[in-house]
């Protein structure tokens, strides 16, 4: 996490709220719905920042947070569309074994 406060800065504080935030959805939500779930938090939480983004900081460069939050997404929806192909895998072996 330190590296990620390293390289991010202040920006890694609002990845890791959203983070915190789709865990708690995760961890509450019925395991065949969750990668829903997790798409629509994540991308709303990308929208809100590009959206912030545009308003504030239209036509500023660098390394900004909707930047870091694009890298966020892919690491928060890859890790929802692992956990349903193993619950997709899960079932599959179930019913065969039935």
């Amino acid at each position: 996490m330190s590296v990620n406060f390293y390289v991010f800065g202040s920006c890694a504080a609002v990845m890791l709220a959203l983070n915190i935030i789709v865990f708690v959805m995760m961890t509450s939500c019925d395991i065949k719905y969750q990668h829903i779930g997790v798409f629509a938090i994540a991308g709303l939480g990308l929208f809100g920042a590009q959206w912030h983004k545009m308003i504030y900081d239209y036509g500023r460069n660098g390394l900004n947070l909707p930047i870091t939050m694009m890298f966020n997404y892919c690491r928060i929806s890859s890790l929802a569309c692992c956990i349903k192909d193993g619950s997709v895998i899960r079932e599959a072996r179930v019913e065969k074994n039935d």
